[in-house]
C-alpha cells in the first residue's frame, strides 16, 4: 500500500466547515505539525509540517523526509512557503522556540531559522538514544522525549 495525507484548514465556528485542502504528494505522510512565527517573518504564524516519503513501518525505513511550510491567507486558504528536505531520519515532531523552529528528526534534534528559499540550519543535538518523538518549550529550555527511553531537557544559550 502507498500512503496518504492532507492537509485541511478548518473552520470551528462553522461546524468545522473545510476552508481549504491540500493534498500531499504520492505516498508521502504527514506525520506532525506546529504553529511557527519566525522573527524574521515579523511574528506573523505560519504551519509547518513534517512529512516522509515511502515510508515503511517493518522494517522502519523511508525515502525522503521534509519540513513543509504554508501561510494562512485571509483566514480561508493555505499558501505553501517552501519545502526543505531534511537528512537524519524522519521528521516525528516540531515545536516554535523562541522565534525558530525545534525539529526531532529521526535521533537529532536540531534548530532551524527561516530563509529566502528553505529552512536553514542553526544547531542541533546528534545521537539520541532513540528517536524524538514528542517537544515542548518553556522559555529558553526545551523538553523532549525519545520513542522508548527518556525525557531530556535542554537549555539553549543563544550567542552572537
Amino acid at each position: 500500500g502507498h500512503w496518504g495525507s492532507c492537509v485541511r484548514l478548518l473552520d470551528p465556528s462553522q461546524s468545522c466547515r473545510t476552508l481549504d485542502c491540500i493534498e500531499m504528494n504520492r505516498n508521502e505522510a504527514a506525520l506532525c505539525c506546529c504553529s511557527v512565527r519566525f522573527h524574521t517573518r515579523g511574528g506573523e504564524s505560519l504551519l509547518a509540517v513534517g512529512t516522509v516519503t515511502g515510508m515503511s513501518m517493518n522494517p522502519l525505513r523511508h525515502t525522503a523526509s521534509h519540513v513543509v511550510l504554508y501561510r494562512v491567507v485571509n483566514g480561508d486558504r493555505l499558501q505553501l512557503l517552501h519545502r526543505t528536505n531534511v537528512d537524519d531520519g524522519p521528521v516525528l515532531a516540531l515545536a516554535h522556540f523562541q522565534g525558530r523552529l525545534l525539529v526531532g528528526i529521526g535521533t537529532t534534534l536540531r534548530l532551524y531559522e527561516m530563509g529566502k528559499r528553505q529552512l536553514l540550519r542553526k544547531c542541533e543535538l546528534r545521537g539520541l538514544p532513540t528517536f524524538v518523538k514528542t517537544i515542548q518549550t518553556a522559555g529558553d529550555r526545551a523538553f523532549f522525549g525519545d520513542m522508548m527511553r527518556s525525557l531530556h531537557m535542554i537549555r539553549y544559550e543563544a550567542t552572537s
